[in-house]
């Protein structure tokens, strides 16, 4: 009898340490989420992020959304592409009828913008 019930007492114990030691991570897992999330919130506030033109070009209604993304890939602005020669443009398989839809909408775009400086 006197050996079961030390053995019940050691069971109890052993259950205590185990849940104690859970706790115990539980408490260091928590914290490390904790910090881990305050990081990459600063870490996302401290990117700079500069405009590449996806809804300008996506006023020019000659252009497809894979056309515009191709664009944006190669040369990452709006400024960039505004002095491309058409004959790079048709290099990357854009139609004429495209390129010059392209040619008049930044003509337009930059028109625009000179006219609200003023």
């Amino acid at each position: 009898m006197k050996n079961l019930e030390g053995k019940v007492q050691i069971r109890k114990v052993t259950v205590g340490c185990f849940l104690s030691a859970i706790i115990v991570l539980v408490g260091v897992l928590w914290t490390f989420v904790v910090k881990n999330i305050e990081l990459q919130k600063n870490s996302l506030l401290d990117n700079e992020v500069s405009p590449k033109g996806y809804r300008l070009l996506g006023r020019i209604s000659k252009l497809t959304k894979k056309d515009i993304e191709k664009l944006i890939n190669k040369y990452n602005s709006i400024s960039k592409l505004q002095d491309v020669p058409d004959e790079e443009l048709s290099d990357m398989k854009i139609s004429k009828v495209k390129i010059k839809a392209l040619k008049s909408g930044l003509k337009r775009l930059k028109l625009t913008v000179e006219l609200e400086k003023v």
